[in-house]
């Protein structure tokens, strides 16, 4: 097995800083990098927003012969969720 000595090496090893920097338009931009970096003037949405539904289940659950999780409850955008307990969703 590598070390992560010798992994970082080998990443490193491989990566080459950019000779020149040209500028494109956006439809011709695809497969390229930025030159420097790019930060949005307002965030958006404006308000905190989730992209994912689904289920939160323990990973020790998860070794049972057991296929039904009664789901105990529910966790909005930008509230904090509570503890999951034992064999629960």
């Amino acid at each position: 097995m590598m070390s992560l000595e010798q992994a970082r090496a080998a990443v490193l090893d491989g990566i080459r800083p950019a000779a020149d920097t040209e500028i494109v338009a956006l439809e011709s931009a695809h497969g390229r990098f930025l030159a420097e970096r790019v930060r949005a003037a307002v965030d958006n949405p404006v308000f905190d927003n989730s992209a994912m539904d689904g289920y939160a289940l323990r990973a020790a659950d998860l070794t049972a012969q057991r296929s039904v999780f009664p789901v105990i409850g529910e966790s909005r955008c930008g509230d904090a969720p509570a503890a999951l307990l034992p064999r629960t969703a």
